[in-house]
């Protein structure tokens, strides 16, 4: 079911799944990741009692613009739109790929985030270091490609400047960040790691391995789960 919140005119929502919005639950928000390996991690989470919901990212759902320096400000707007009847503070946040880069910008800026999981999240070296682009994938370069709306790597190189998540804003998030650590990832190069480890305050490091980083993979899914608190209740209610 697509929604349309406080969005600009025009621009359909990019929110494709949502469950126990009824009660009085703290909220998940789900960004980026496939939709055919996600329900059954977002069922994981609905079943611990939280108000799930989750989106694609900016650029890739239909009507949307481009992923860009501002793509952040999605983070607010489900947050004004779906934690108004929970806690308003301590909303989670859920990120893969470039979704995790889009939560980072975002909890610098909105103290409603209390914890942030990446999964495979780019901070700096993708942005700064363009020549990165050469030895990229074809999948990965091409998810970047629709994302950004770009339509060759010359544009690409472009869009992705400047998009680095910045050394202050790193310092003025709050929130606990918990960094999924996908070997040979090539979207993130050992000195994001470090970047992360050195100026953020609060940290958390997992080594997932390659084919068990994907959001249909167990032991991802039971590291997501042990990292939000159990909810004290919960949710009955089937998604919609």
């Amino acid at each position: 079911m697509r929604l349309t919140p406080h969005v600009p005119p025009g621009e359909p929502h990019p929110v494709w799944w949502k469950a126990g919005l009824e009660a009085a639950l703290p909220l998940v928000v789900v960004v980026g990741g496939p939709r055919g390996g996600l329900p059954s991690l977002l069922t994981r989470l609905a079943g611990r009692g939280y108000a799930v919901v989750a989106s694609e990212l900016p650029g890739v759902a239909p009507g949307t613009r481009p992923y860009a320096a501002d793509s952040w400000r999605l983070l607010p707007e489900l947050i004004d739109r779906y934690a108004t009847s929970a806690p308003r503070s301590g909303v989670h946040v859920v990120g893969f790929g470039l979704g995790g880069h889009l939560a980072l910008r975002a909890a610098a800026a909105e103290q409603r985030i209390g914890t942030v999981h990446t999964v495979g999240a780019p901070v700096s070296g993708l942005f700064t270091d363009l020549t990165r682009l050469l030895t990229l994938p074809v999948g990965a370069t091409d998810v970047l490609a629709r994302a950004t709306g770009a339509s060759g790597r010359d544009m690409l190189r472009r869009r992705l400047a400047g998009l680095a998540v910045t050394p202050e804003e790193l310092r003025s998030v709050a929130a606990t960040v918990r960094v999924g650590v996908v070997t040979d990832d090539p979207l993130v190069p050992p000195q994001d790691l470090a970047l992360l480890d050195l100026l953020l305050d609060r940290a958390v490091f997992q080594k997932l391995r390659g084919s068990g980083s994907g959001p249909a993979a167990r032991p991802l899914r039971r590291w997501l789960s042990a990292g939000l608190p159990r909810s004290r209740t919960r949710a009955a209610t089937a998604p919609r």
